[in-house]
């Protein structure tokens, strides 16, 4: 079982992240940067190391919405509402049969009818034309601002383009904007409204599809995606992606440029597709975008999916999950209130807001920050079943926010039965999520539902030969009146942390925090991550969206401490002789692999310095039988 020097990658991975480092790296001085230029050497300057502003590390949780031309039919058949122009001019689909069965025939009823007007089969008059409260109508941005900010979001804003070429705000570089058709610029109200509440502001571009992807059919060519094209009619072309391809690049460079200019977002998220946008408008746009955020004295943020950009420039954003572990590097995760559409129809369906908190703990345990979309119908109001799941995470959030907000990973995002990167998810009262506050004194076990009446609960993760607690000075259990706290008894054992919880539930609620406060710095923590068979990371330079899909085939994340540990000590632990495949190293400690027992044969060595500020995943083709533990040359910086 030779194990080659060579035969293992590094890839950033899990456990503690982020050191003071950080703040120095990213955000501490943002006026007076140097000018970025349009060349990856440039923008890679603005996220070092998968770094990201401070404000999104401390915020933990946005909402934004989609809501346009395609929520007045507001119908799906198989996939999302949102693509209904796609789907309306797809023959043999049902969302064609539908529409020709309701508006008429795509031939002579088009997808822009929606947007100019036009007279459905019974007669009604049918536009996307919200109107305003105090227009007379109920579209009130002012009402779903505070919404949000009830949700307890601290950055909000709208879909500025989804894929259907529908400009929200008020373009001048496209006639196909809502301000001249519906005589509302929807970008500007709401993030005027945001901003009146405090929150950060971001702004969602989906418009690459159209251009590069060809979403709107041409399979039929009496269907208007085709017909502009025949009839040479630049505008419609503008509208369903059909320019000549350069020209659809640069306008798709021309909207971003516009909405950047003229709304001063602080944070620009990018729907999947613009890999297919040639790098030359993708630097432009970063370069642009980054330029005049250091004039406004802004420190700000862009998303990518998949490998699209990379965590230098951008910040990666995972859709509807998360990674499997803690990530060295902060990311988004965009999540959506139900399975399903993205867009409002008929009938949704929705997560239950126990499913949201536990998703938002999660989201954060990990190192990530959650995006909730929301539907709006298009008369311009919040669907109840969307308002109460607001209300639901924001009285929690008021209760409990300080185990989220201004919060960073622990060693270790948590324990119980529910793994893997699925989006929302309720857990059960047996798992418990770690964050601790930034100074690194406390920290926060967030149990998933009640333990039980009177219950002595371990938190294993905290056993004795896990980590030094005689530092603890007390664990409390949370208020739900913010401020509040009641102290818990407690002792550590072989077996972990055991405390005793209340003789009854002190609140209905839908997570317990439990906050457990040191005389200090939290003490250090498992230097070693093992996982048999874990095949969830396995790139150098970012996460690939298929990898981060699959889940372990086999054994749970298995911790190891300092020492020496022969095939035998390694199977009392739990690692069958030859299944180990994957190393997480701490941050400032040394793991030495043996293919034989007893510490002989070939071996490899694996540290994790310093400068990861976190740890590094180490993978290799063949299996170690023994290994050691030990501390690197210089030790980790904690935060």
């Amino acid at each position: 079982m030779k194990i080659p020097q060579s035969s293992y990658r590094v890839s950033i991975a899990t456990c503690l992240l982020l050191t003071s480092l950080l703040p120095l790296l990213h955000g501490a001085d943002v006026v007076g940067k140097a000018p970025y230029e349009p060349t990856w050497e440039s923008v890679n300057r603005h996220n070092p190391d998968g770094t990201a502003p401070e404000w999104i590390k401390d915020a933990k949780f946005g909402i934004y919405y989609h809501w346009g031309a395609y929520s007045v039919p507001a119908f799906r058949s198989s996939g999302f509402g949102e693509w209904y122009g796609k789907w309306m001019n797809t023959p043999g689909h049902k969302t064609s049969e539908h529409h020709a069965q309701v508006f008429g025939d795509p031939a002579t009823w088009p997808y822009h009818f929606f947007i100019n007007g036009g007279k459905d089969k019974a007669g009604n008059w049918v536009k996307f034309e919200p109107k305003l409260k105090r227009d007379g109508g109920k579209y009130d941005p002012n009402e779903w601002a505070q919404l949000f900010a009830d949700a307890g979001a601290r950055f909000a804003g709208p879909v500025a383009e989804h894929h259907d070429g529908y400009s929200m705000w008020h373009s001048k570089v496209n006639e196909w904007n809502a301000f001249d058709k519906a005589g509302v610029d929807i970008v500007g109200e709401m993030i005027a409204a945001v901003r009146k509440r405090g929150l950060k502001v971001v702004v969602s571009f989906h418009h690459a599809f159209p251009v590069v992807w060809n979403w709107y059919p041409e399979t039929n060519p009496d269907y208007w995606p085709a017909k502009c094209k025949a009839t040479g009619d630049k505008s419609l072309q503008k509208l369903y992606g059909k320019l000549p391809l350069e020209e659809g690049q640069q306008l798709w460079e021309d909207k971003l440029k516009e909405v950047v200019d003229a709304y001063q977002p602080d944070f620009v998220w990018h729907d999947v597709g613009i890999i297919a946008i040639p790098e030359k408008y993708r630097l432009n746009h970063l370069a642009y975008y980054y330029n005049q955020a250091n004039k406004w004295g802004k420190d700000v943020l862009v998303t990518f999916k998949n490998e699209e950009l990379n965590r230098n420039c951008g910040v990666l954003d995972f859709e509807g999950g998360s990674t499997d572990d803690i990530t060295p590097f902060f990311w988004v995760c965009d999540q959506n209130l139900g399975p399903g559409s993205w867009s409002y129809v008929e009938g949704m369906d929705y997560y239950p807001a126990k499913a949201v908190i536990h998703s938002l703990i999660t989201i954060t345990s990990k190192n990530g920050a959650l995006l909730l979309n929301f539907s709006p119908k298009e008369d311009g109001t919040i669907p109840q079943e969307q308002q109460y799941i607001a209300r639901e995470v924001g009285r929690w959030l008021k209760s409990f926010g300080e185990c989220v907000y201004g919060t960073r990973p622990w060693a270790s995002y948590g324990e119980g039965p529910s793994h893997g990167v699925d989006g929302v998810k309720e857990c059960t009262a047996q798992d418990i999520r770690f964050t601790r506050n930034k100074a690194n004194t406390v920290l926060y076990a967030i149990f998933c539902g009640w333990p039980g009446d009177g219950a002595k609960v371990t938190i294993s993760s905290l056993k004795r030969s896990h980590i030094n607690l005689s530092t603890l000075a007390k664990v409390e259990l949370l208020g739900e009146k913010p401020g509040t706290a009641t102290a818990l008894t407690w002792k550590q054992t072989e077996a972990g942390l055991i405390v005793t919880m209340p003789g009854s539930k002190p609140c209905p609620t839908d997570a317990y925090p439990l906050r457990l406060t040191f005389s200090g710095q939290i003490p250090p923590t498992p230097v070693l991550t093992l996982s048999p068979a874990f095949q969830c990371l396995n790139v150098s330079n970012g996460i690939k969206q298929s990898d981060r899909q699959k889940k372990p085939e086999k054994g749970e994340l298995i911790r190891l401490s300092e020492g020496s540990y022969t095939t035998a000590q390694m199977e009392e632990a739990g690692i069958p002789d030859n299944s180990l495949e994957t190393v997480k190293v701490n941050a400032g400690w040394t793991v030495t692999l043996y293919d034989k027992d007893n510490f002989t044969g070939d071996s490899v060595t694996c540290t994790a310095f310093v400068r990861t500020l976190g740890c590094e995943e180490f993978k290799f083709n063949r299996k170690a039988s023994s290994l050691k533990i030990s501390k690197a040359a210089v030790a980790p910086v904690i935060n």
